[in-house]
């Protein structure tokens, strides 16, 4: 497991940092008088020797944070989350990406809560690539598969997951060769809140659904009571809503045996983050 943060650096101060062996990016939108960029980027591991000066330098400031897992971490878990990267082509759906066509019940405050109640509708045959798995680009937190993956589930007996077609065209077809994940076990209250970290991590209350929603764990694993979550399904989502701004979504959980398929079968486009469950 590897801690990486993306570092803002104040163009002034871009002569010391390269003197340190920092390296840095421009942000070429806006300058100083003499032409430097007024903004640099770096991504620096928290194993850095320059971490420390570094994480006092930016203080309090919001940054990006994220955390790389091996394979072996993944393999260890109990559970992992289960993400769909690398966006679906063409990326907005008829009627946009949350049409009350394709959701229902979602929070327009917090946008936790919604339930999928039919599939989405393309306007053209949607591109994965050499993907076997995938999502929106954008928002919506849908995730896709190829064919393949949902015939290696059923040979297995991989329980608790469910498929709708993608819908393409006016004729609305079904989309050849991709379905869409369809999840509806959700485990108990999980989040072991004395576990986690408070770095980065916050949860706030909706003032308008009441739902408490959580800022996306980004810094290490997310730790989740193990005696919460059911045994009898491979497919589960959290109780627990994680997003920011306007969009939220329930993370999907899967158990070991499904890490193993998918890592086995090098399937493209999984976003796997080991869980620590206690």
């Amino acid at each position: 497991m590897e801690i990486w943060h993306r570092v803002w650096i104040d163009g002034k101060d871009i002569g010391y940092w390269r003197a340190c062996g920092l390296k840095m990016k421009p942000i070429r939108s806006a300058f100083y008088d003499d032409g430097t960029a007024k903004t640099w980027v770096s991504d620096v591991s928290e194993g850095s020797n320059l971490w420390p000066e570094l994480k006092a330098y930016m203080g309090d400031e919001p940054h990006f944070v994220n955390t790389f897992f091996t394979d072996e971490e993944r393999l260890s878990a109990e559970w992992c989350i289960l993400r769909g990267v690398g966006g679906l082509k063409p990326t907005e759906p008829v009627g946009g990406i949350w049409s009350s066509e394709c959701y229902e019940n979602r929070c327009p405050v917090c946008g936790s809560g919604w339930t999928p109640i039919a599939p989405f509708c393309l306007a053209k045959e949607p591109q994965m690539g050499r993907n076997a798995f995938s999502s929106f680009a954008s928002a919506a937190y849908q995730m896709f598969a190829s064919g393949e993956v949902f015939e290696a589930f059923e040979a297995e007996s991989i329980r608790g997951v469910d498929s709708w077609p993608v819908l393409v065209g006016k004729d609305r077809h079904s989309a050849a060769g991709l379905k869409q994940f369809l999840v509806k076990n959700v485990a108990e209250p999980a989040l072991a809140e004395d576990l986690v970290e408070h770095e980065r991590f916050r949860s706030s209350e909706c003032s308008a659904c009441g739902r408490t929603w959580h800022i996306f764990y980004s810094r290490g694993m997310l730790p989740l009571r193990r005696s919460a979550l059911r045994l009898d399904v491979d497919f589960q989502m959290t109780y627990e809503w994680f997003g920011s701004g306007r969009a939220a979504r329930r993370e999907i959980l899967v158990p070991r045996r499904v890490v193993e398929i998918i890592l086995s079968k090098k399937w493209r486009g999984a976003e796997l983050s080991p869980v620590h469950t206690v």
